[in-house]
């Protein structure tokens, strides 16, 4: 289930000397065997999600979540993204990516989950005052956010809060649609 890689840090001679060979990693992961090079860098550390072929997550999705009705797919969907216990059958695309369209507010797609074989994703923005704008509260309207630059073939749109407080504050808004594939 979890993996971690640590390299050492040796004190020679009151140096600090880094590790820099290469390690290779075999890890199995629901009968699947990867193989990763790790090459030491002096970076913040990062999480890998490792998951199956396209098919299992499909056939493992359909015998979880077949029989639900669309509502309840949707809802277990953004749990899963608002606990960040996402399923191993989802798949998980980070972005990161600012998204320019407001001026009073901060808009960054944080990422994409894709619940495979239902035909539903779920787009996740962080959602924060734009400082420059000098506005110090917001009250977030869903339908706001309804917009083709944002979302197509939309099932839900929700904020985790709905008001904007202060030059810290943060929400973030979850936009369930459906895919096309």
């Amino acid at each position: 289930k979890d993996v971690w890689a640590k390299f050492k840090i040796m004190k020679t001679d009151g140096r600090t000397v880094f590790a820099s060979l290469p390690v290779e990693l075999f890890i199995t992961c629901n009968n699947s065997v990867y193989n990763i090079i790790a090459v030491p860098q002096r970076v913040p550390s990062q999480t890998i999600r490792l998951s199956g072929s396209a098919s299992e997550k499909i056939k493992k999705n359909v015998s979880v979540y077949g029989s639900m009705p669309l509502e309840k797919k949707v809802l277990a969907l953004i749990r899963a993204v608002h606990t960040g216990e996402i399923p191993e059958s989802f798949s998980v695309s980070v972005k990161n990516v600012p998204v320019n369209i407001y001026k009073d507010i901060n808009l960054t797609l944080e990422k994409i989950v894709t619940m495979e074989g239902e035909g539903i994703r779920l787009k996740s923005y962080k959602v924060s005052l734009n400082p420059k704008s000098g506005l110090l509260k917001a009250n977030l309207d869903e339908k706001e956010f309804l917009i083709t630059a944002l979302t197509r073939n939309t099932i839900s749109v929700a904020f985790d809060k709905p008001l904007l407080e202060g030059k810290n504050s943060v929400s973030h808004l979850n936009i369930c649609e459906r895919t096309v594939d």
